[in-house]
């Protein structure tokens, strides 16, 4: 069966390699057949035992015995020559055993037999027609449940102190002229301000994004986090020419890890899991906004409008035959004066919402397999919040990553920045942290300084932002979702000079897919979303209804891909109680690692050393990944075949440790290098 897993998907190099393989154990079993047989050969043909017994005569008789393996023996009395006695001779009869290869070949051809049926069993299990469609998945009946915990949990409080944020107020009136748009985003974070540049840099105008944020300066510190943006993020920068400006405002990853330790001293740790491909960038998840929007404003200003405070309320299709835009939107403005709904319609529609996406239930409605998908995972339900500090630079370097050891066991995250601006550090906790539930800005002092002397708090923190992170609510990570499928193009209606006959909607972002932030992939996998669409928009000459289908064949594998790869990524890495998974996830990253330092041309190192390598897909990650898993799984398979084969031949318990080690070292070998070379992507 684990055989049948290696020769998926179909390829001839995975059956030459799966038949060698099985050649060189038949041939391997055969020799070992061999030398067992030959030595039972020699002794049976050698084997003479001459003991002496005293007869029930004075005289002592001399017995030979001779024994042969399978004979019985027989007893002959013969006369002493001195006539006082006799001794006793035990002769055995019994055939000479078989020439050792023919007496090997009788043992062999079962083990053959065996081998021959499970390679065959495996070539017409990937030979049988289509296989069950992988994303045929359980839809999960729980993200009402998660919806309702984050909408109530997730903006009950809003944090009193916001250093830097711009008056809040309503609008004085409706920025909606009533007039049809050609592409309404919806959703003006990272993923949807993307979406709107690269169309209009494709030379769409008329386009709308949504936001029910009234401004991109107000800032929520106690729910402030920063984005890490790797080589799957840059490709969309690069592609949209803003690499040097974007430079400008983000912070290059360090080279090393600063440790503040209890005792005040402070040194630089090499990470591990430092990415040698590619350089990344943190920012500010604000300042990525400010920055799109900014790009926007100046390249921009009437292809692209952002309308704040507005709401998507409704979506519904258009009969068809019409002369018009197939899509009617409904929106919900936030005014002084109250709330204003407006209605329009509009060619193509792209979801950016986040994960409580409404064009995603709208799709849902209209296609069961537009329905999300869910996998467990162990970070889903903590909770986090920032608390923004100040440490002079001699005490954590501006442009560094800091690491604050505290006398608890506990650690505290300073994430990079630039200078002359506070640092954010995450804090990911168990619910009933002590952290977490701490009841007044007093007590969070001296928690804080009870805890990790080597920062003089009262000048680190303030006491306004003390009380924000006393009073405010914690974000929770989310569960692991995605759509399977994610985009819908309506019939023809009407003609549009740019956008083609159809209409459609599709989704990017957390409204496609939405995990926790163990790997940081979140808004690498948003942007990488935007890239592929772009490219499918121009290919297909900005004709939405072709464009979309080649937008979902492009990028299916890979959203499958990035929410399987969260489980089996860096898990681990936040303060979670002991448990066997735990240990089994430790003991498989170790083994992998080692066996990549040792191996690196057959054993793939863990997942999380290359995802920021822009050079890997997602699905090409967790098609290694499982490459490893299954050369580990067969050579499981050999060593337990093979132990219990060579016990039964009698062979001694360090003999058979050292040939199953060998046999299994070499099998992992040969599969993982065979696998290495083979197409990855398409696993999944």
């Amino acid at each position: 069966f684990s055989w049948c897993f290696l020769l998926k998907p179909m390829s001839a190099l995975r059956i030459i390699m799966l038949t060698a393989t099985s050649a060189t154990a038949l041939f391997a079993f055969w020799c070992l057949g061999i030398v067992h047989s030959t030595t039972a050969f020699v002794r049976s043909s050698l084997s003479t035992t001459i003991s002496l017994q005293k007869s029930q005569s004075p005289t002592i008789g001399i017995v030979r015995t001779r024994q042969v393996p399978g004979a019985q023996a027989t007893t002959k009395e013969i006369p002493s020559e001195g006539g006082a006695g006799s001794h006793m001779a035990t002769a055995s009869h019994s055939l000479r055993p078989l020439w050792p290869p023919l007496e090997a070949l009788s043992s062999w051809a079962s083990l053959m037999t065996t081998l021959i049926v499970l390679w065959a069993y495996a070539v017409v299990q990937c030979l049988r027609g289509p296989r069950p469609d992988p994303w045929q998945a359980k839809s999960w009946d729980g993200h009402a449940k998660y919806q309702s915990m984050a909408s109530t949990t997730g903006e009950a409080k809003p944090a009193p102190w916001s250093p830097e944020a711009a008056p809040s107020s309503s609008k004085l009136q409706s920025s909606f002229t009533g007039m049809p748009c050609d592409v309404v985003i919806v959703g003006g974070g990272p993923a949807g301000l993307a979406c709107a540049l690269s169309l209009a840099q494709a030379g769409i105008t008329n386009i709308a994004v949504l936001e029910t944020k009234l401004n991109y300066e107000s800032m929520d510190w106690v729910k402030s986090y920063c984005y890490r943006i790797d080589g799957h993020g840059m490709k969309w920068i690069r592609a949209a020419g803003l690499e040097e400006k974007f430079k400008e405002v983000a912070c290059r990853n360090p080279d090393v890890l600063t440790v503040l330790t209890p005792d005040g001293n402070t040194k630089g740790v090499a990470s591990i899991m430092k990415d040698v491909h590619q350089e990344t960038y943190w920012l500010w998840r604000n300042d990525l906004l400010q920055f799109l929007y900014g790009q926007l404003q100046e390249l921009y200003p009437n292809a692209v409008t952002v309308h704040f405070g507005a709401k998507c309320m409704g979506l519904e299709q258009l009969p068809a035959g019409g002369v018009g835009a197939p899509l009617a939107v409904t929106v919900q403005e936030t005014l002084q004066d109250g709330s204003h709904t407006t209605s329009f319609h509009t060619r193509f529609v792209i979801g950016a919402e986040g994960a409580r996406s409404l064009v995603r239930d709208r799709l849902e409605a209209w296609d069961a397999d537009c329905a999300l998908r869910e996998l467990p995972h162990v970070s889903t339900g903590l909770p986090f919040k920032a608390l923004n500090i100040t440490l002079t630079a001699d005490v954590a370097p501006t442009w560094s990553f800091a690491i604050i050891k505290g006398l608890n066991g506990e650690s505290l995250g300073l994430f990079p920045q630039r200078a002359n601006r506070v640092r954010l550090v995450g804090c990911v906790r168990q619910p009933g942290n002590a952290l977490m539930q701490v009841a007044s800005p007093d007590k969070l002092f001296e928690y804080l300084k009870e805890n990790w002397p080597q920062v003089d708090w009262d000048e680190a923190l303030t006491a306004e932002s003390a009380a924000a992170f006393v009073t405010g609510t914690p974000s929770y990570f989310p569960p692991i979702t995605y759509s399977a499928r994610f985009q819908v193009t309506t019939g023809p209606q009407g003609q549009h000079q740019q956008l083609g006959p159809e209409g459609g909607i599709c989704l990017v972002g957390d409204a496609l897919h939405c995990f926790p932030p163990d790997l940081g992939q979140g808004v690498n996998a948003a942007l990488e979303d935007v890239h592929v669409l772009a490219q499918a928009m121009a290919e297909a000459d900005n004709r939405v209804g072709r464009a979309l289908p080649l937008y979902e064949q492009r990028r299916r594998d890979n959203v499958y891909a990035i929410a399987h790869l969260l489980p089996i990524g860096v898990p681990y890495q936040y303060p979670l109680p002991f448990t066997p998974k735990k240990l089994l996830w430790y003991i498989d990253f170790l083994v992998r690692v080692l066996g990549h330092k040792l191996f690196p041309f057959a054993i793939n190192q863990p997942i999380a050393f290359d995802l920021q390598n822009p050079k890997y897909e997602y699905s090409d990650l967790l098609g290694k990944h499982r490459d490893t898993t299954r050369c580990f799984q067969v050579s499981g398979l050999m060593a337990v075949t093979g132990a219990a084969l060579l016990y039964k031949a009698g062979v001694g318990f360090g003999v058979t440790l050292g040939i199953v080690g060998l046999g299994v070292l070499a099998t992992a070998l040969l599969l993982g290098a065979a696998m290495r070379r083979g197409v990855a992507k398409g696993y999944a």
